[in-house]
Order: structure tokens, then sequence, then C-alpha cells
């Protein structure tokens, strides 16, 4: 086990005790709060600074303004609506399911996380590095960093982006067949 599993670990554990403590209503809830609040300030920021420009003649001030002011009152609003359904699932004795789909989705917000870490330390550490070299968690990782590359359209990016196995770590662990395939006499 090296620093990276110990890692992984406390990643997935500190996420599965969130998700199970919050619950999936509050996760999305706060996920759609953040997405929409920003959407909605950038779509309607142009007719509410109007009704700013009385008292504020500074665009950039103005613009800070209204646009902290509809992304807070988005986000207020949904995350009102989230407390409220998940109020009404606890009184219809659904409170189990919310918190065991929001361990389901805090598992899923670990790997993603852990995934995107192991992505940088590979690009960070030689491929010969023994945190990732005898790591139990890498061979998954690497899996996990496949399947989100694979939403990159540049291929030569998804490329960079997935850890690479060393060279010459088949030939160090094996040099009989190594040196036959290269047409090597071995004795």
């Amino acid at each position: 086990m090296t620093a990276l599993d110990i890692g992984v670990i406390i990643i997935t554990v500190l996420f599965l005790v969130r998700g199970v403590w919050i619950g999936f209503v509050r996760q999305i809830a706060f996920v759609l709060a953040l997405t929409t609040g920003y959407v909605a300030a950038g779509a309607y920021y142009d007719h509410f600074s109007s009704y700013l420009s009385k008292w504020v003649h500074n665009p950039e001030l103005r613009f800070v303004i209204t646009y902290t002011l509809l992304f807070l009152a988005t986000y207020v609003i949904i995350m009102l609506l989230g407390a409220g359904l998940k109020k009404v699932m606890q009184v219809s004795f659904l409170g189990w399911f919310d918190r065991l789909m929001g361990g389901i989705f805090g598992l899923l917000k670990a790997v993603f996380i852990s995934t995107l870490a192991y992505m940088a330390l590979a690009g960070i550490f030689s491929p010969g590095n023994p945190i990732i070299q005898k790591s139990f968690s890498a061979r998954y990782l690497t899996r996990s960093a496949r399947f989100v590359t694979s939403f990159i359209k540049d291929k030569e990016l998804q490329k960079s982006l997935i850890p690479k196995s060393p060279a010459i770590s088949s030939f160090l662990a094996n040099p009989v067949p190594a040196l036959k395939k290269l047409g090597g006499q071995a004795k």
C-alpha cells in the first residue's frame, strides 16, 4: 500500500460519509443551485442591472452587484426547494433511500476526485515511481482515467492525460523472455 492508496481510501471514506450524512437530495440541490445560479446570473444580468443604474454609476461595480445578487437569489431558492424536498422524503419514510443514494453519489464523486488526483500525480511523477507502480488502486484509477478522458475530443490531450507504464519495467521484471523477443541469446 502506497501513499496513493492511502489518499484514495481517505477521499473515499470522507465522500461516502459526507454523502450518507447529507443525503442525495441536498447534494443534487447544491450542484443544481450552483449551476443554475451561474446560468441565471449570466442570462438576466442585463435586465436587472438597469434597475441599479440610478444608484450605481460604475458599470463594473453594477455588474458585480447584480451578478452576485442574482446568483445568491437563485442559489437560495433552489437550496430551499431542496430542503423542502428532503423534509418530504423524511416524512414519507424515504430518508433511508435519500441517504443510500447520497452514499452512492458520494462514492461516485470520490472516484472522480481520486481519478483527477491520480491523473495529476501521474503527470508529475515518472511512470516508474514506486508510489504509482506499487499502488493497488493505480490500475483501477488508470481505467477510470481512460473513461474520464474519453470525453475529451482532442486525441493528443487524451494521450497526455493517461498515465503511462514504464518502458523498461517489463524487461526488468523478467529479462529472459524480453531478450528472446529482441533476438538476443539467453543462457
